[in-house]
């Protein structure tokens, strides 16, 4: 595992509407009430701070990639993170979590062409 790239950036509207989608709308684990919630929450905190957070983000590659990140940055809720894991140093709830993972190989292929 290596990382690829790493950069500091801002997000445009396009970019955040992509992590919106991935992160929230096809979770299955969310009724449609909830998704329309954190759409709100997301518009209001992500959107609002856009023009003045920066965001570090890293193209990490290499056999099994995903699982591995996954495995240290923990549970997207952190009340069920595993104890040492980021999300259960960093996060403060399952919206605001402080990290972003691809789910699988195809929907990172997706994130790496909008996001790099």
């Amino acid at each position: 595992m290596s990382i690829q790239k790493l950069q500091v950036v801002q997000y445009t509207d396009k970019q955040l509407e992509l992590l919106y989608e991935h992160e929230f709308l096809y979770d299955q684990n969310l009724s449609t009430q909830a998704k329309a919630r954190n759409k709100a929450m997301f518009q209001d905190s992500f959107k609002a701070d856009q023009k003045t957070v920066a965001v570090v983000q890293a193209l990490i590659v290499g056999r099994n990639a995903i699982s591995k990140v996954k495995r240290i940055v923990g549970d997207k809720d952190p009340k069920n993170a595993v104890k040492n894991t980021m999300r259960s140093f960093y996060a403060n709830d399952r919206f605001d979590n402080a990290f972003f993972c691809s789910e699988n190989f195809s929907e990172s292929l997706i994130e790496r062409e909008l996001l790099f």
